[in-house]
């Protein structure tokens, strides 16, 4: 005769109305009870155990599984090794009880005497994490942008004389910056009350009493960021104009022009006015230029130092930087010698 002893894991998953939990309880020690017979079954040998796992269907959303596990004296015979669904006994008289448990960690399978329930599962309470893609679009929108100024030569424009324009303050590279966050969560678990002697305790339903552990838990949340020139857009107040675009994440120094140094090195953008600015913009008499930049940005993010994503593309964001000209016209006069 197998000496069978307690040495069973259970679990079921109670995701039905309380009137369905009370009834998988019910299928404990009721033979014959309808949807208490196990819909599949298992039986392997494991050393000197014995062991077997059942699933029960308690239609309609409603399961149950359970191990049990015998040891087996080396003088009796092995069972028969089979793959059908046994008529299984839930009786005390058996010594193996499938008690059914709606949720039990893997740390408290080894329930006393008595218990019609598990360790109830828990879940980590989390902060509100930020969405990084909301951090990077904050640290674009509220990044100081270069301090621009337009230089141009002549200072003062001669009509149909080119004038030349540059950029100081920028050199067209890509801008970099970081941000760090610290973030805090609590992860909880039920831990199970135990008795002077090491047992569990149980309350009145025969479930074991359990309080709650937490501990705060910290990440760091480093989010990069680059920002870099997509496109120059020059004006020059006269209704024309050029575009320069930039293809490359990269440093884009094309629509910076270049400053004035000598007669022979002409800055690539300039521009001939055909007209004076007199009365131009009022009393001001002086046409406005104009530089506008779009500057493309893509983020990514780190968590404890651990990158959680590639590089992902922010929206633009244009910005735009303005001087004032003042163009002549000069004549000829003809004069007696």
């Amino acid at each position: 005769m197998r000496v069978l002893h307690e040495l069973m894991l259970a679990l079921s998953v109670m995701i039905a109305a309380p009137s369905m939990a009370a009834f998988a309880q019910s299928c404990r020690f009721q033979e014959g009870l309808t949807g208490c017979n196990p819909a599949a079954a298992v039986r392997a040998d494991l050393g000197p155990f014995d062991a077997r796992g059942f699933v029960f269907d308690l239609k309609p959303t409603e399961f149950a599984t359970g191990l049990a596990a015998g040891s087996v004296p080396a003088t009796a015979p092995r069972p028969a090794q089979t793959d059908s669904v046994p008529q299984t006994n839930t009786s005390r008289a058996s010594g193996t009880a499938l008690s059914p448990a709606f949720c039990r960690r893997d740390d408290y399978a080894f329930l006393p005497a008595g218990a019609t329930a598990g360790i109830s599962c828990d879940t980590s309470s989390k902060s509100n994490s930020p969405d990084p893609r909301d951090i990077a679009r904050s640290m674009f929108d509220r990044l100081d942008m270069p301090w621009l100024r337009l230089g141009m030569n002549p200072r003062l424009g001669m009509v149909a004389v080119p004038t030349w324009f540059w950029v100081e303050g920028y050199d067209g590279g890509v801008i970099p910056l970081t941000d760090n966050l610290v973030l805090s969560h609590d992860e909880c678990r039920q831990v199970a009350d135990r008795n002077a002697e090491g047992d569990l305790v149980l309350d009145g339903d025969g479930a074991p009493v359990t309080h709650r552990e937490c501990q705060t838990i910290t990440d760091t949340l480093t989010v990069e960021l680059r920002v870099w020139p997509r496109a120059y857009q020059w004006t020059f107040g006269d209704k024309h104009g050029t575009s320069i675009p930039c293809p490359d994440i990269a440093a884009c120094t094309a629509g910076l022009g270049t400053a004035y140094t000598d007669p022979h090195s002409p800055s690539p953008i300039a521009h001939a006015y055909r007209w004076s600015s007199l009365g131009i913009n009022g009393a001001a008499d002086a046409y406005t230029i104009r530089l506008g930049i779009t500057f493309g940005a893509q983020y990514r993010f780190s968590v404890n130092g651990v990158s959680a994503s590639g590089w992902e593309s922010l929206n633009d964001r244009d910005l735009a930087w303005t001087a004032s000209h003042r163009v002549q016209e000069a004549q000829a006069v003809l004069t007696r010698p």
